[in-house]
């Protein structure tokens, strides 16, 4: 919900009139970094290709390392890519999203989510993609997609989304990955201004999540005819009020 809303807000603060993002991919090394296969995982299979999505998995200690240092790897990658396109192009893409995915093999991926509306974004964007291709070896990461993968920003949303809820081509739920302690604790970072602009943070979250819950324990079950829906109670707990100071306004 947080990522849909803030492709919405970027959609509507766009100058254009039909908005477009890019979504990049950027993913770990293989074997000549490193990550090597472990063999005795899939040895039953005898001879083969390996593939994560076949079941195969990179050895268990130098997934685990690459994995801790990924996110701050990253962090300056992104950094410095980010700097080298203002500098080519006089101002810096619009990040509007990173999520982490781990895939089947065990390895971290990042996906970033540019803004890609206007001609200056789109340079901006350009150049940051050439920028990250250019530096990712150096920063302990594989292969950058140098497809451009302009989306709509709902579609881009739900792409990203049905990853997180299907695992789609060998990739985990994120119901299953957040179990792994591979996963960063950011896992999809969206960009401030956006969820400020949408009013969608993971706190009101949690309380619609919790506004929810109590009208199903406590409002569903009385049987009377209240028109109280769990989206009253979350208005009231946003505002900072009890459950008896929501009824009571509602009632």
């Amino acid at each position: 919900m947080k990522l849909f809303a803030a492709v919405r807000a970027y959609d509507a603060l766009t100058s254009v009139r039909e908005a477009r993002v890019i979504l990049l991919t950027v993913t770990g090394p293989g074997e000549d970094a490193g990550l090597v296969w472990d063999t005795a995982l899939c040895a039953d299979r005898g001879p083969h290709r390996h593939s994560g999505t076949d079941g195969c998995k990179v050895a268990a200690a130098p997934a685990a390392a690459w994995n801790e240092r990924a996110p701050s790897w990253w962090s300056e990658l992104h950094r410095q890519a980010s700097q080298a396109a203002c500098r080519a192009t006089g101002r810096r893409p619009v990040l509007i999203a990173r999520p982490w995915e781990l895939q089947r093999r065990g390895i971290l991926h990042v996906h970033p989510l540019l803004g890609y509306s206007t001609p200056a974004e789109k340079a901006a964007a350009d150049a940051y993609l050439h920028e990250l291709a250019s530096r990712a070896a150096a920063h302990g990461f594989g292969y950058v997609d140098r497809k451009r993968q302009v989306r709509e920003p709902a579609a881009a949303a739900a792409y990203l989304s049905s990853y997180f809820v299907s695992g789609k081509k060998g990739k985990m739920t994120l119901r299953q990955a957040v179990t792994e302690r591979a996963m960063p604790p950011s896992i999809v970072y969206v960009n401030p201004e956006f969820s400020q602009h949408s009013g969608i943070t993971m706190r009101s979250l949690r309380l619609r999540r919790f506004a929810w819950h109590l009208w199903r324990q406590h409002i569903e079950p009385v049987g009377l005819d209240l028109e109280i829906g769990p989206l009253d109670i979350w208005a009231g707990l946003v505002e900072g009020k009890t459950l008896t100071q929501v009824v009571s306004g509602l009632l």
